[in-house]
């Protein structure tokens, strides 16, 4: 598990700032070993950073994920959608983000920069590997779907990404997190 790998894709996928070029060239260096795909997409999106810029990236972020619920980068909005099972979920990853000391942001906890970042600090295991299974793939993939990633500059980091993650776990035998509010109940099954 390559959790500088995961903390940097966070930053791509945050709003892009500043800091963005510098965590755009990390990633290229270090993903070839571990995901020659996923560096060559991160190629790819350094060139449009290169010879677009941060502000017309953020006019991108804005148009493609802030203002589209279909392409939201939150991941809860894709698996439960505008409901009281997303809200449990939603304070579920806050609980756990916070038993792990990672720093609140301005984003609710489901959206995917939180995720990857919590992800990050997780160990190789069952739970790491249920995460990506059961919520980041299953929402990557219908964000991948949405005609306006399609024109996106974040179209081949998102495509790519949930190959990575796979390639980063090992799969779930059941493709189910227990917390998760099911469809059946209106409640998580705490651990």
């Amino acid at each position: 598990m390559n959790r500088e790998a995961y903390t940097l894709l966070a930053a791509v996928l945050d709003y892009p700032a500043d800091a963005l070029p510098e965590a755009v060239a990390r990633l290229v260096k270090i993903l070839p070993e571990v995901s020659p795909e996923t560096a060559t997409a991160l190629a790819a999106f350094e060139r449009s950073l290169k010879s677009n810029g941060i502000p017309s990236l953020q006019e991108w972020y804005i148009r493609t994920f802030d203002f589209r619920a279909d392409s939201s980068l939150h991941i809860g909005h894709h698996l439960f959608g505008e409901t009281g099972r997303r809200g449990v979920f939603v304070a579920e990853l806050t609980g756990r983000y916070r038993r792990y000391s990672l720093p609140e942001t301005e984003d609710l906890s489901d959206h995917i920069s939180c995720v990857l970042r919590y992800l990050a600090a997780l160990e190789p295991g069952e739970e790491a590997s249920e995460l990506i299974h059961a919520c980041m793939i299953p929402a990557l993939s219908r964000i991948n779907a949405v005609e306006a990633i399609k024109a996106s500059p974040y179209r081949t980091v998102l495509e790519v990404l949930p190959g990575f993650l796979r390639g980063e776990s090992t799969c779930c035998a059941s493709g189910e997190l227990a917390w998760i509010p099911s469809y059946s109940s209106p409640f998580p099954i705490l651990p």
